[in-house]
């Protein structure tokens, strides 16, 4: 018997690649939102600094100009910190894309490899079949010719008289 090949087995490493390459992808994603969530609280901490510091100065009777320069910073970095929330919600969309590539890679291969193990499966056991039918032969020819079995006799085989004892009824 032939050795076994799967004949999908390039489609299967494909396949396998490309898992590989979504798995990747996901975990390249996970750093980004990691990322853009940290930068977002980053400017976040630096917000919340400015509107204390704000606070004292009022609290110290600061000068007009000084109070106009804190608030158009802290105007800044509310945008930036919009844009940070911007990103994240794009690099989490982009995550669960990921995500849902991955899986249907995934399903994707599992679908070759377990197409891969039943022909397997059904290729050892027709060897095994093949080899149970050699011995059962070898078994056979060693035991040597069977005796043969009396033959019946038949209405041809009998003799013109029709009962094949010589007597009966006439």
């Amino acid at each position: 018997m032939n050795k076994f090949q799967f004949s999908l087995d390039r489609v299967l490493k494909i396949r396998e690649i490309r898992e590989q390459e979504a798995r990747e992808t996901v975990g390249r994603r996970q750093l980004e939102l990691a990322d853009a969530e940290e930068q977002r609280q980053v400017l976040r901490t630096i917000g919340n600094r400015i509107v204390a510091e704000e606070r004292r100065r009022r609290l110290g009777n600061t000068v007009a100009a000084a109070l106009q320069a804190g608030q158009d910073y802290l105007n800044d970095i509310r945008g930036r910190v919009e844009v940070a929330s911007a990103q994240v919600d794009t690099a989490a969309q982009e995550l669960g894309r990921a995500q849902s590539a991955y899986v249907g890679r995934q399903v994707e291969r599992k679908a070759i490899s377990t197409l891969r193990d039943k022909r397997s499966t059904e290729y050892w056991f027709a060897l095994l079949r093949e080899e149970q039918k050699i011995i059962d032969e070898m078994a056979l020819r060693r035991a040597g010719p069977t005796p043969e079995k009396p033959v019946l006799a038949t209405a041809e085989a009998l003799p013109a008289g029709g009962t094949g004892s010589g007597g009966g009824l006439r």
